[in-house]
């Protein structure tokens, strides 16, 4: 059996790898950290207990760094509106979203994407999702 291990060479429970891989399949639905720990087949605190062990973060802060990740691609779209691109990356309330957007990136979205659009973006503040596992693909290597 194939053991991955993390950026800290420490192995992964196979209960993260499954919570993990939920994630970031689906971090645009509104899943909850309790609906992805029972998928994982742990109470929520043990699973929350993993993600700060393994990514100094909890559930919803890793999913919520996906999100705001991907609403950064929506909102150069100049066709969706900010309410249309918070919806779309799994925020369904758009003032939650420019609060934690703006406190993530310093700007609030209008403000992304008006410089954005005008080229100005520049020294935002840029925290990186967390590093993905390994994931075994069909051909026999790994795939992040």
């Amino acid at each position: 059996m194939t053991t991955f291990f993390s950026q800290n060479d420490t192995p992964f429970h196979p209960a993260l790898l499954r919570a993990v891989k939920v994630i970031r399949t689906r971090f645009m639905y509104p899943y909850s950290a309790d609906t992805i720990a029972r998928h994982a087949g742990l109470s929520r605190s043990h699973l929350n207990a993993l993600f700060h062990k393994q990514f100094a973060c909890g559930i919803t802060a890793y999913i919520n760094s996906l999100r705001l990740e991907y609403a950064k691609e929506l909102l150069s779209n100049p066709y969706l509106n900010i309410g249309e691109a918070a919806g779309r990356s799994g925020f369904p309330d758009a003032n939650y979203f420019s609060r934690i957007f703006r406190k993530k990136f310093g700007l609030s979205p209008g403000e992304f994407r008006e410089q954005l659009r005008t080229g100005t973006l520049i020294n935002y503040e840029y925290s990186p999702p967390a590093p993905e596992p390994e994931f075994p693909t069909p051909g026999g290597g790994l795939h992040k």
